[in-house]
């Protein structure tokens, strides 16, 4: 859990959130930061290392037919709940690419050799399609990078639909947002197993929320908020790479 009780209370307003699952474009639209995926992906490519099984091959499973491909959704989710506030929203991408609810556990499942984890967390006034089909954008180019890694990518969605007409207002309420993110995404990634490898992709304001997460997960204190571990010590590594982060 997250530790609030010196936090002091923003009066910011709270984007809605979206409980439905997002919708899969066949073809969604590319990223203006694209030149500037490809050399940074090269630096968390070694983390794939720990994904690749050619020498000891696992046995074909129906579970395997669909992309390891997934989105954690908070946008439903309030803010200043110091991560307290509930569950987010897990879907998982089908075979024929549509996405059906699933359990945090079942994401979270540690399988025989460590699956890499991918956690990519996008910008300001992104909505949840836009989300998902930037995302799997960036999934596609990865795989491309290593088509021979096991990796899990996951997808955090939070809430940055632009909410006001003038910049400055909508500014001011995601970075509050962004920060107080954090302690969501801190006590998602206590409960990954220690043995597995985490890359953390964040853009914008998706880069001051890995940051933010990494220092709670450290044990500091940030905005009156301190997360009380409950995950045992890491031995995997955990990489970050931020791209024209808000910070």
């Amino acid at each position: 859990m997250v530790d609030c009780r010196d936090k002091a209370r923003s009066t910011g307003s709270d984007p809605a959130g979206d409980r439905a699952g997002p919708s899969h474009r066949e073809s969604p639209i590319s990223m203006p930061m694209n030149t500037i995926w490809f050399p940074l992906v090269a630096s968390i490519s070694m983390v794939f290392g720990h994904g690749v099984e050619a020498d000891h091959p696992r046995p074909t499973t129906s579970a395997d037919k669909a992309p390891d491909v997934w989105i954690v959704n908070t946008r439903r989710l309030p803010s200043d709940a110091c991560g307290e506030g509930g569950e987010p929203d897990y879907w998982r991408m089908a075979a024929d690419g549509s996405w059906t609810p699933a359990e945090a556990a079942t994401l979270l499942a540690v399988s025989q050799g460590p699956i890499p984890l991918v956690v990519f967390l996008h910008g300001n006034r992104w909505d949840a399609d836009r989300a998902a089909a930037e995302g799997l954008a960036f999934w596609g180019q990865l795989r491309d990078l290593a088509p021979a890694a096991r990796f899990r990518f996951a997808i955090w969605s939070w809430p940055a639909d632009r909410i006001a007409r003038r910049n400055r207002p909508d500014l001011v309420v995601k970075n509050i947002r962004s920060r107080e993110e954090a302690a969501y995404l801190a006590r998602f990634l206590d409960r990954v197993a220690p043995d597995v490898p985490v890359s953390l992709v964040g853009y914008s304001y998706g880069a001051q929320t890995i940051l933010v997460a990494l220092r709670l997960l450290a044990g500091d204190s940030l905005d009156g908020m301190r997360l009380e571990r409950r995950g045992a010590a890491r031995r995997a590594p955990m990489a970050a790479v931020l791209v024209a982060g808000a910070v």
